[in-house]
């Protein structure tokens, strides 16, 4: 039944497979080279595509805007200048700014991943910031993020990773000889028997590196989302 619906859901996945593959793939700037960095991977927006505002606030409530960016679902940044402390991703409203969402940028980082998706129920924004070199996310490896409530279980291969729910881990698959992964997504159910939730092959290429994101649905409980990165985030 499993593989009948995943037949089904294949036209589905095509064009969001298309889709990951156009995100902005921009290097970073050579000036810019010791200076903190980052790239926002858009996974989820609650409305359409918005202009925002990457900003610090200070003590007395005044903003710093260090960059501007379109956030667009299913897309990635290109680079921008980031600051060490509490940044803002912000709208603005006339003169004003609103924050619509905030984050750490660690001082011993200078290039950072953050990732921004959606909570429909609660009607917010959350972003998660990642240091690529720090988590080891290095070419032919998986970058996972478990954005559901539950713990889950991530298998590639003979490899198997489980992921607590809210948390991210970075996996590095050991890839067939026609350089291919069977990649599974499962998690614990009332009878002590895992449940596939996802089934199928993933290219295991050696130069590139993949973002899977395990995201909460309504009707199937979990559905999974995956973004090809291709540069060196560096």
């Amino acid at each position: 039944m499993f593989r009948q619906l995943h037949l089904r859901a294949m036209p589905w996945l095509a064009v969001l497979f298309a889709a990951f593959l156009a995100p902005a793939m921009g290097k970073s700037p050579a000036a810019g080279k010791n200076k903190p960095q980052l790239r926002i991977v858009c996974v989820s927006l609650l409305n359409g595509p918005q202009e925002v505002v990457l900003a610090t606030r200070d003590a007395r409530e005044k903003w710093h805007e260090l960059a501007t960016t379109e956030l667009m679902a299913s897309r990635i940044t290109d680079w921008l200048p980031a600051k060490a402390g509490e940044l803002h991703l912000a709208v603005r409203d006339g003169r004003k700014l609103n924050s619509i969402g905030n984050f750490t940028y660690p001082a011993d980082s200078t290039r950072g991943v953050v990732v921004w998706i959606a909570d429909p129920e609660a009607k917010t924004h959350s972003a998660h910031f990642v240091d690529p070199e720090k988590a080891n996310f290095a070419k032919g490896t998986f970058l996972v993020f478990n954005f559901t409530t539950k713990p889950a279980s991530v298998i590639f291969g003979p490899d198997e990773q489980k992921i607590e729910a809210g948390r991210h881990a970075v996996v590095k698959p050991t890839v067939e000889e026609n350089g291919m992964v069977r990649m599974q997504v499962t998690r614990p159910v009332e009878n002590g028997q895992p449940e596939v939730c996802h089934d199928r092959y993933v290219s295991g290429g050696q130069d590139s590196r993949e973002m899977i994101f395990l995201i909460p649905d309504g009707k199937s409980g979990l559905r999974v989302m995956n973004l090809p990165l291709f540069d060196d985030l560096k």
